[in-house]
This record gives structure tokens, C-alpha cells and sequence, in this order.
């Protein structure tokens, strides 16, 4: 679930119990922000539990807002994976918009993180089946689309540790048909390429690579990289010099 997805304010978009246009019956809040809410429901048609985002209705004016919503399910509905989140289909609700997609039992990696306290790690075999996980996604995505917003709160983490990528709205096509406005910034900037901060506009699957990098690099020491990047193995015994390599390789600009 996204940062514009993930906080909760006073007021609910809908209650528990509610159905929403003879379908979707809510069944709990997932999570909820500044631009809408996340809610789990049960489809009366399909006869299965899934996710709602819902958008704010004054959102739906917004132009850039409601690309990026619709660039979402544009974009998501040409993937299917199962370490990536499926989306369905795009609905109006009233005056707003919603996506439903695939609900996933489980929790976002930022938190497992935050659960653990401020500067905790990983084990390095979870770390390991975790971005194995994710390299298994970015590379079938990218035979589709560049992410562009790899970060620990987009990707869904299970019970059994399986993953599920999540959050494509601000991807970019490899046919650049549905691309997002090249003048504004799009992503987190701590986990973005030096090439997407800087507006070029040749970015590729290898920005993608750079975010997991810094995702990598997080599980295993509890901190994002720094400009004056250390080998890892020379303070932790536990990790092989060749994970360093790894690290170094993805951390290129």
C-alpha cells in the first residue's frame, strides 16, 4: 500500500458492512490517507475477498491523480505473476473511483521493518529469499514495464514470507504510449536512481535495479546507503564479499 494510502484520518470513505454498487461488500479497513482508503471486501459475484482502492472524490478532478490511478490497473492488467499484486478492473463509485485487486494476507516489508524498531535488520537468509523473490518480479515486469517505486512499502510481504509487489501507478510503459508527465519527479527519492532524480529520459529497468539495491542494503543493515558506500562484509562476518559485489553492481550510476 502506497504512502497516499497508508495513514488514517477521522473519517471513513465507507463502513463496515456496507455494499458498494451490488458487488463489493466491506468487510475492514486496510488503510487509509490523504488521498483515499484501502478496504477489504468480499465480491459477491466472484465469491472471493478483495482489495478496493478507493479515490477521494475531489481527487477525481485532478488530472495527474486520476492518470496515475487509472495508469495503475492500464498497466497492471498486462501482468500476471505470482509475486506481483493483480489488479482487476477500474469502477466509479458516486463521484470517486476505485481499483479492485487481488488481496493479499499479509503485511507491507516497511511494517516488518518498523515493527522491529528503528535500525533493525534482516537475517541475511531472509533477506536473501525476500529479494530473490523480488528479482523474480521486477524481472518478468520489466518485459511490460519499469516500476520506478521500489520501496519496502510496496511490497507485500505473507505469512510464509512469499512476496507480492504492489503499486504500479506511477510505472512507466516500455512503449512510453501511457507515460507520466517528464517535467515532475515521481517516486521516494531516497530509494530512486540518480538518473530519475535528474529527469533523464532514457530511465530503464535499470532504475529498478538501483531501488533494490537500496532495498537490499536496508534488510541487511537497518540503514539506506550512503554516498561513502562500505563493503558490508567488513563489519558483519555473516555476509559474503560476494553479496558486496551484488550490492555495489546495483548501486551503480
Amino acid at each position: 500500500m502506497n504512502e497516499d494510502f497508508k495513514s488514517a484520518p477521522e473519517d471513513n470513505i465507507c463502513s463496515i458492512g456496507e455494499v458498494i454498487n451490488d458487488r463489493y461488500v466491506v468487510l475492514s479497513l486496510l488503510g487509509q490517507g490523504g488521498m483515499g482508503a484501502v478496504y477489504k471486501v468480499r465480491d459477491l459475484v466472484l465469491e472471493e475477498d478483495l482489495a478496493l482502492k478507493i479515490l477521494l472524490p475531489h481527487f477525481v478532478t485532478d488530472a495527474a491523480v486520476t492518470e496515475r490511478f487509472i495508469n495503475e490497473v492500464r498497466i497492471t492488467r498486462k501482468i500476471a505473476h505470482p509475486n506481483i499484486v493483480r489488479v482487476h478492473d477500474i469502477g466509479q463509485m458516486g463521484d470517486s473511483l476505485f481499483i479492485s485487486m487481488e488481496y493479499v494476507d499479509g503485511e507491507s516489508l516497511r511494517t516488518v521493518l518498523d515493527r522491529r524498531g528503528e535500525g533493525s535488520k534482516l537475517s541475511l537468509r531472509q533477506s536473501l529469499y525476500i529479494i530473490t523473490q523480488l528479482c523474480i518480479a521486477l524481472k518478468y515486469a520489466h518485459h511490460y514495464t519499469i516500476h520506478r517505486d521500489i520501496k519496502p512499502d510496496n511490497i507485500m510481504v505473507t505469512k510464509n514470507d512469499h512476496i507480492k509487489l504492489m503499486d504500479f501507478g506511477i510505472a512507466k510503459l516500455e512503449d512510453a504510449r501511457f507515460d507520466t508527465n517528464t517535467d515532475e519527479i515521481v517516486g521516494t527519492p531516497r530509494y530512486m536512481a540518480p538518473e530519475q532524480l535528474h529527469h533523464a529520459p532514457d530511465v530503464d529497468g535499470r532504475a529498478d535495479i538501483y531501488s533494490l539495491g537500496v532495498v537490499l542494503h536496508e534488510l541487511l543493515t537497518g540503514k539506506l546507503p550512503t554516498a561513502a558506500l562500505e563493503p558490508l562484509s567488513r563489519h558483519d562476518d555473516d555476509i559474503p564479499p560476494e553479496l558486496d559485489h551484488i550490492i555495489f553492481k546495483c548501486l551503480e550510476q
